[in-house]
């Protein structure tokens, strides 16, 4: 039997969504995560339901393409605010890093933040307190994530341990939205 240790990616994504939406925002990019990394797909569908639940339609060329990196996030910038296209009021990155990227093209371009566009990330990275404006993030339980797996692992090794197991293999975790300065209301 697989044990798992995991916060709920796609609720997260919702939730952050939600909030843009509830700041004024119609009109959101995204930026997917690597393809091939499971939760990447779980934030792009908490992105999309919470769209489809406020009767907002995703613009497909206001979905790029990224992979988790801080060149990748420049990349997205670039393309989102290419001269002379119509680009969202705000971009949700499915993570930091590249959400670093993004607002580094947009301060380069002189497209002000959260003044001219909102911006947020996923994962609360080291970087986005350190960085102006401050990162509106999804905060990942990291620490209680490693603990938890840590019990699973100690209790699938304990010798006195017979037949089913004493504590949940199967943990979901609580995320936590923290709103800092990238994002404002329209």
């Amino acid at each position: 039997r697989s044990a798992s240790v995991r916060m709920d990616e796609a609720r997260a994504a919702y939730e952050m969504t939600q909030h843009l939406i509830g700041m004024g925002h119609r009109d959101i990019g995204f930026v997917l995560g690597h393809p091939e990394h499971g939760g990447a797909h779980l934030r792009y569908q908490g992105f999309t339901k919470a769209l489809s639940e406020a009767g907002i339609t995703p613009r497909p060329d206001w979905v790029k393409q990224g992979f988790f990196s801080y060149e990748s996030g420049i990349e997205a910038g670039k393309s989102f605010f290419a001269d002379g296209k119509p680009r969202p009021t705000a971009i949700f990155s499915s993570n930091d890093y590249m959400a670093f990227g993004i607002m580094g093209v947009a301060q380069q371009m002189g497209i002000r933040i959260p003044e001219d566009i909102s911006i947020c990330g996923f994962d609360d990275a080291p970087g986005s307190i350190l960085i102006w404006p401050h990162v509106t993030t999804i905060r990942q339980p990291v620490e209680d994530i490693a603990y938890a797996a840590a019990d699973i692992l100690l209790a699938k090794a304990d010798p006195e341990d017979e037949g089913e197991p004493k504590r949940d293999t199967n943990r979901m975790l609580p995320f936590e939205l923290i709103k800092r300065n990238s994002i404002g209301a329209i």
